[in-house]
């Protein structure tokens, strides 16, 4: 995977997964395997709670652009 197609993701997952209201600041933030990059953890974390890990959960890298 080229480092553009990499931060074409994190970009797309921070557009889809980031969320603004008054008690919240979520954003989404992917950390891809090393070993296998047609994999990445999805971690949505809270900016306002000192950025607590909301959820996290594995995506397939395909996956995730086919359905977006």
């Amino acid at each position: 995977m080229t480092q553009d197609e990499r931060l074409a993701i994190e970009l797309l997952v921070s557009n889809i997964y980031s969320k603004e209201t008054d008690t919240e600041s979520l954003y989404g933030q992917v950390t891809m395997s090393e070993a296998d990059e047609s994999v990445f953890e999805l971690s949505i974390e809270n900016e306002r709670d000192h950025n607590k890990v909301v959820s996290t959960k594995m995506m397939k890298t395909s996956d995730f652009a086919e359905e977006r």
